[in-house]
């Protein structure tokens, strides 16, 4: 977990204003190290390394912007997205273990796909054909594994 300053933007200016206080507000939110991606800390630009996370525009949640020149550094995914992710890891987990044959091959891709998403400061969105997929072999692990039951 990371601390940013958190500051409003004027996209049809280009400004950066503090929200209603006299100095930017520092806000703690689960950003994790490794989708700050090849960000060193410091500015590409000034060298500064006051980094801050600031609103942005739909489609996007947040962006990283150095607080000395406003330089943007990258987009930043929204705190959903990353929380999507983890939900996803956990559930791969559990079923690389429990499934053989083509559905052991289709939930190790969905992992290297993950840790490569990952390596490289992104987010992995599953697409909907492969969720499908994947509920599906979640129901049958789910069926095979009650069989004993009433």
């Amino acid at each position: 977990m990371i601390t940013i300053l958190i500051k409003s933007c004027n996209p049809t200016e280009g400004t950066f204003q503090p929200l209603n206080t006299p100095t930017p507000t520092q806000y703690s939110f689960p950003v994790h190290k490794d989708f700050l991606g090849d960000v060193s800390g410091n500015c590409p630009n000034c060298g500064s390394n006051q980094l801050q996370s600031v609103a942005a525009q739909p489609p996007h949640g947040q962006k990283l912007v150095c607080s000395d020149c406003g330089r943007f550094i990258k987009w930043l995914p929204s705190p959903k997205n990353i929380a999507a992710q983890e939900n996803l890891k956990t559930r791969l987990d559990a079923l690389k273990d429990k499934v053989s044959g083509w559905d052991l091959g289709f939930i190790n891709s969905l992992l290297q796909k993950l840790r490569i998403s990952e390596r490289d400061g992104k987010v992995f969105k599953i697409s909907p054909r492969q969720l499908e997929c994947l509920q599906k072999i979640e129901d049958k692990n789910n069926s095979s594994g009650v069989q004993g039951g009433s």
